[in-house]
């Protein structure tokens, strides 16, 4: 009889093998950390290859990442699941993770699917020692040897289930723990969990306080129960929660870090350096890296960056992979003005899904409500959001800060506002942001428009000018126009940019000839004659342009500049001065204004005020090229691009780390 061949498994994709190829490179290096960046984005693009887990599988057990071993275990088993050593991986993953019972029963399996294995001895001994283990588990949680073991294998599937974010299944399983055992703190704290991690806070709250009933100082419960405060909105109950979450003495797995989670929600640093202060050396060694993180944070917002920057290091050689220290330090090494930390959290552990979703069904579905009637039905819906705004535009990272300004932005309550005033007077954050912020805040008249106000900027308090122009760059086209004025036009101005001077005044005075006394095209004409040394040709059309129509901008700015700079100050700050009053400019009409202000200051030995002026332009309009020149007369260095603020949608749809 002819023995069945096995089938080859297909090749792997190109890009995919030069992955593994170099990441094979890497870790022969022993650099860990570079190789899991090459290969996690992969994931997402082949999620059913066995071979990228079995090397990401290798990169965790190097970079010490215990829960990264599982999860890289839990997808091959799934993969492949008639491969012993690949049960057999598993079941070390969930020993790993302090999950005994489950590893227990992954064992079992093992030998009774491949009891011949040659490893089956080996496991034999495991199972055994894993009964002296369990049964210590089951003493120290009280519970009953006979039905104790099942009770402590579902527990251990709920935390499993916790851990891959599948909460209502979490839930059927503390349900089920809770029916065979109704007083077991540690399901009950972790049904508070999947209750918070959905949103649901009154529940959480009411399940923490089913435990305090009976174990008032239990420190899972009271940390959770303030954080749900907290994320509920209840900021003065869970300020009140604080003094007896500190004041525990209890034994819990990874007290500390409770502690110290609850005091990052709350916000307290002072409390939160304190209570690391008070961890012994010995635990400290050992110590969680999201300790270390919370403590990093505290002591930034407190001005210590040397600490801070001591522990968040500290934070990566207990967990390389800890994403939220390692951004917040790279944050640090920023010049001042650009940081925007620290923040402890990403904003998916302060709002929750279901508010991505409203928040975007309100913006897809709002019928007869306009966008901004819509946005505030949300908000009253989640008044949590409101209350969250100062904590997240003070510690929530430029995700945070902008999901807040966004909203402020569209809904307009004065509550948001309020916050988002704070924010640009306030010291956090980048300095584009809030200078972008305060000018907008200008525009709604919510700081004085055309006065100076006092901003933090690069590291200093600075008197900046709030001028409050809605910019925009929008076309600009003359109603009733002709078509083919349009064409003459649309061609000059590719000529100028050609430097084609001749052929663009051909096909200027023909739009002239066909539109008289039309501002834009002689300001255009005067352009070239000032480009090609007809200075006083130039003037005289920036003088009858402005005689036919005042209100034309960069007539009035041209003539502004040329009064400055022949000392005619009164005159430029006559022409330039009620320019003010307007509250949208085209991006163009802006650099003109902003240009004819700098030369009146200096003709009035203002350096500081033209300097402020340059720094709102570099602010609104980094891209213009005329900056470079203002730059260079006032004495400045090019500034960075500020960062624009990313829509709605895409702050909104993360899921929960």
């Amino acid at each position: 009889m002819s023995r069945k061949k096995q089938s080859t498994p297909p090749p792997l994709p190109r890009r995919l093998r030069e992955a593994l190829d170099e990441a094979h490179k890497l870790m022969g290096n022993k650099q860990w950390l570079q190789a899991l960046d090459l290969l996690q984005p992969l994931t997402e693009e082949y999620p059913k290859s066995a071979e990228l887990y079995k090397i990401l599988s290798n990169i965790y057990v190097g970079l010490g990442d215990a829960h990264g071993v599982l999860h890289a275990a839990q997808t091959l088993a799934e993969l492949e699941p008639r491969t012993p050593l690949i049960q057999l991986n598993l079941a070390g993953a969930y020993l790993a993770n302090s999950w005994p019972a489950i590893a227990l029963r992954v064992f079992r399996n093992f030998l009774r699917r491949w009891p011949g294995h040659p490893r089956a001895a080996e496991v034999n001994e495991t199972v055994a020692k894993l009964g002296q283990v369990i049964h210590a588990a089951l003493t120290d949680l009280g519970l009953p040897e006979a039905d104790g073991l099942a009770v402590l294998e579902l527990h251990e599937d709920l935390q499993v289930q916790l851990q891959l974010g599948h909460y209502e299944r979490a839930q059927q399983l503390a349900a089920e723990v809770l029916r065979r055992k109704p007083d077991f703190a540690p399901a009950l704290n972790n049904l508070a969990q999947a209750q918070a991690l959905q949103g649901r806070y009154a529940e959480a709250i009411a399940t923490c306080d089913r435990v305090l009933a009976f174990q008032p100082d239990n420190i899972h419960a009271l940390s959770n129960r303030l954080r749900c405060l907290v994320l509920s909105g209840r900021l003065e109950e869970a300020e009140q929660a604080k003094a007896p979450l500190l004041a525990s003495q209890a034994p819990a797995t990874d007290g500390w870090v409770k502690k110290a989670e609850a005091l990052a929600y709350l916000g307290d640093d002072e409390a939160m350096l304190a209570l690391f202060s008070q961890i012994p050396k010995k635990e400290l060694s050992s110590a969680h890296a999201m300790l270390w993180h919370y403590a990093a944070v505290a002591a930034c917002m407190l001005g210590k960056e040397s600490d801070a920057r001591r522990y968040w290091q500290e934070a990566l050689k207990h967990n390389p992979t800890l994403s939220l220290a390692r951004a917040n330090l790279d944050d640090l090494k920023r010049p001042v003005g650009e940081r925007e930390g620290p923040w402890p959290f990403t904003l998916n552990y302060w709002l929750r899904e279901n508010i991505a979703r409203e928040l975007e069904r309100a913006a897809r579905d709002r019928r007869d409500n306009t966008l901004r009637d819509a946005v505030r039905e949300v908000l009253a819906h989640h008044p949590e959001i409101t209350a969250l705004a100062p904590r997240l535009l003070e510690r929530g990272g430029r995700e945070g800060r902008e999901f807040i300004l966004r909203l402020a932005e569209v809904a307009a309550t004065p509550e948001l506002l309020e916050a988002t005033k704070a924010f640009a007077l306030g010291r956090r954050g980048s300095d584009a942001m809030r200078m972008k912020v305060a000018q907008t805040l200008a525009m709604h008249g919510l700081l004085p428009r055309g006065a100076k106000t006092r901003l933090w900027l690069r590291g200093e308090w600075q008197d900046m000018l709030m001028l409050g122009f809605e910019v925009h760059g929008e076309p600009v086209r003359v109603q009733g126009r002709s078509p083919q004025v349009e064409r003459w036009l649309d061609e000059a101005h590719a000529r100028l940019r050609a430097e084609e001077w001749e052929a663009a005044e051909q096909l200027l005075q023909k739009a002239v000839q066909a539109e008289p006394n039309q501002p834009d095209l002689l300001y255009n004409l005067s352009a070239i004659y000032l480009a090609t040394g007809r200075k006083a040709q130039a003037e005289a059309l920036w003088e009858q342009i402005h005689a036919s129509d005042p209100d034309y901008l960069f007539a009035r700015t041209a003539l502004a500049q040329r009064a400055a700079k022949c000392g005619e100050v009164e005159r430029a700050r006559q022409l330039l001065d009620p320019l003010l009053s307007r509250v949208r400019l085209h991006y163009s009409e802006l650099s003109a204004l902003a240009a004819a202000y700098i030369e009146l200051l200096l003709a009035e030995g203002q350096h500081d005020s033209a300097l402020s002026w340059l720094k709102m332009w570099e602010e609104i309009r980094p891209d213009d090229p005329a900056l470079d020149h203002y730059r260079s007369k006032l004495g400045q260095a090019e500034r960075p691009r500020m960062p624009r603020l990313s829509q709605l949608s895409s702050l909104l749809r993360r899921r929960h780390g």
